[in-house]
């Protein structure tokens, strides 16, 4: 992406949050967005409300679950320890391949 790219985050940022505007669901907009958030200005507990969004308009998809978990994982334990276990549960329901014992041992208990 070229924000990425030419580090463009602010720009990027507002274009996001202008497309949310106008489509509100936008699922692509969501998950630029709340990655931007994330990776490039730290902001975990905005990016959360960006992933929850994200997570709800099409909760069919095992990466989008796995992605959702592992954002949790990295950010919100122990806190939203049982968030992050549904959301890596239904990931590996969906698909068996995103079992992975270091999850196992983070979200036990």
């Amino acid at each position: 992406i070229l924000y990425k790219h030419f580090k463009l985050y602010s720009k990027a940022k507002d274009q996001f949050l202008k497309v949310l505007e106008l489509e509100p669901d936008n699922k692509n907009t969501l998950g630029e967005l709340a990655a931007l958030i994330e990776d490039e200005y730290k902001h975990y507990s905005t990016a959360k409300i960006y992933w929850d969004r994200f997570i709800n308009i099409e909760p069919n998809t095992s990466e989008d679950h796995y992605s959702y978990a592992s954002f949790l994982m990295l950010h919100f334990l122990p806190k939203e320890k049982e968030l992050a276990r549904k959301h890596y549960d239904i990931a590996c329901s969906m698909d068996g391949s995103f079992k992975s014992e270091h999850a196992e041992i983070l979200l036990r208990g």
